[in-house]
């Protein structure tokens, strides 16, 4: 299974609440920096699926 990359604010575990991670999302984990795996897992609680947390819009 594609994880997220390891860092101190995201954890694949993180993740399990999607399901499976597609294919298009494993590239945008994999070619993100860190200040956006921190942006992206400050809003995984919030968001309801895959697509919203990895959108473009910026979240307020």
């Amino acid at each position: 299974m594609p994880m997220l990359p390891q860092s101190e604010h995201a954890r694949p575990a993180d993740l399990k609440k999607y399901g499976a991670i597609p294919s298009w999302a494993q590239t945008r984990l994999d070619q993100a920096g860190p200040e956006q795996l921190e942006t992206w897992a400050d809003a995984i609680l919030e968001s309801e699926t895959l697509e919203a947390l990895l959108s473009e819009a910026p979240r307020h």
